[in-house]
């Protein structure tokens, strides 16, 4: 199976962007193995990674999912912007007087 395109452009949250897609997505189907089988087979985990998750399960329970660096860096970086809109939308709801971007600028020595 072989990667597609993004069909959507960007993933929002609350008007906010979250993340550009820049690469390829993954299919919508997915693999798994038992950990003794991705053990014993690493390079065909490797290979189908390529073109979709695989997922490693013990006794039934997913335990990992193993992807293209690719896809963990956009993963990544969503969730690095997910941190950052949870601690805006905590400072907002804190509520407070907000700071003039001159003075920002001032103390962060701009």
């Amino acid at each position: 199976m072989s990667p597609g395109k993004a069909v959507e452009p960007n993933r929002t949250l609350g008007g906010f962007i979250l993340y550009e897609k820049t690469t390829d997505t993954y299919n919508s189907s997915m693999a798994s193995m038992t950990v003794s089988d991705f053990r014993q087979n690493l390079a065909a985990a490797v290979e189908t990674s390529m073109a979709e998750a695989v997922f490693v399960q013990r006794h039934g329970t997913t335990i990992g999912v193993f992807v293209r660096p690719e896809v963990y860096a956009e993963l990544q970086e969503a969730w690095e912007e997910l941190e950052d809109l949870r601690a805006l939308r905590a400072a907002r709801e804190e509520g407070g007087s907000a700071m003039p971007w001159e003075q920002v600028k001032a103390e962060l020595g701009w």
